[in-house]
């Protein structure tokens, strides 16, 4: 999987630790469940039968300043803008985007920065430093804010370390309606030799297979995993961005996906393909919530208490 546990991986789950902010452990959370490539969606090998290309290796660089190493699979996995209910970012004042990388974490610190390369594109740029101090176990995801510059009115294209990442609408808020909080889980990055389109299409399988799971029940401090499944897909198919958003007590997830292509790799296989995908969401208030998630039939119902009762999975079928 794109980052495993960085210090005393036991299965996949980072021991408790004494720290400020105590877990109970953590786990891989980002893209999918069964490959390490941001790309595979075979559940058994993470390569595809027409043999798609995936991302070169990664290892740490040292930074030229003093902060140690830099990692360089260091490529923030989401964003949420700030929680005051607009749900978008104001045109023509600077502004603080919270952003997150999922994986377990030492002495390592995220770090942003923003800067505009087309009109109506902005690229950020994450790195990852790491101190290198013993560490006896690890906290669940780092966090940091990127400082945008002021930007113009309209959807701007936000690209992270190069990659294609999610759409973020930069518009006046408008005064009145119910109070919305957005966040997103970015985009996939692709392989070399893939061609995929943005953003791609909703998520919406038909049949009568599960194809949206949550638990019953979790923490306020808890990112609760949305998981997804496309039982039917192509094995070029690549998830595009994620989008949660939260209007009182309704949530509604709306993951994307990519039919991408491969000029280099050869004719998919015209089989079913499984395809597997998280999204997430952020920290909730405690109360009662409905989630639809698009293309699934109905909503699943999530309890959000300080002491909650054993989390059953709640899984839908598609519509």
């Amino acid at each position: 999987m794109p980052r495993l546990c960085r210090l005393v991986p036991l299965l996949g789950l980072c021991a408790v630790v004494s720290l400020p902010v105590l877990v109970a452990g953590c786990f891989d959370n980002h893209g999918r469940i069964d490959g390490d490539d941001g790309g595979a969606i075979d559940a058994g090998t993470g390569e595809t039968d027409a043999g798609r290309p995936g991302p070169p290796d990664s290892g740490p660089r040292r930074d030229a300043g003093s902060c140690g190493f830099l990692l360089t699979d260091d490529r923030a996995t989401s964003a949420c803008l700030r929680p005051d209910g607009s749900g978008v970012v104001p045109p023509g004042v600077a502004y603080e985007l919270p952003i997150r990388l999922e994986g377990c974490f030492c002495t390592h610190q995220l770090r942003c920065e923003a800067s505009i390369r087309d009109p109506f594109s902005l690229e950020l740029t994450t790195t990852v430093c790491d101190e290198g101090a013993d560490c006896d176990g690890c906290v669940d995801g780092i966090e940091t804010t990127c400082s945008l510059p002021p930007l113009v009115e309209g959807t701007w294209l936000v690209t992270v370390n190069g990659q294609r990442a999610f759409d973020l609408p930069v518009e006046v808020p408008t005064p009145g309606f119910l109070p919305v909080d957005r966040c997103w889980d970015f985009a996939n990055a692709i392989g070399d030799g893939l061609v995929c389109p943005w953003p791609g299409e909703p998520f919406s399988p038909a049949g009568e297979e599960n194809v949206a799971c949550i638990p019953s029940a979790a923490r306020p401090t808890d990112r609760v995993e949305v998981r997804i499944a496309d039982p039917c897909a192509t094995c070029f198919l690549e998830w595009g961005a994620c989008r949660v958003e939260i209007t009182g007590s309704e949530i509604r997830v709306s993951p994307t996906e990519r039919a991408c292509d491969c000029p280099t790799c050869g004719a998919c296989p015209e089989v079913c393909m499984l395809a597997e995908h998280s999204c997430h969401l952020p920290p909730l208030e405690v109360g009662e919530y409905q989630v639809y998630v698009d293309g699934a039939r109905g909503p699943s119902t999530l309890r959000i208490a300080d002491e909650p009762p054993p989390p059953e999975e709640l899984c839908v079928p598609g519509r």
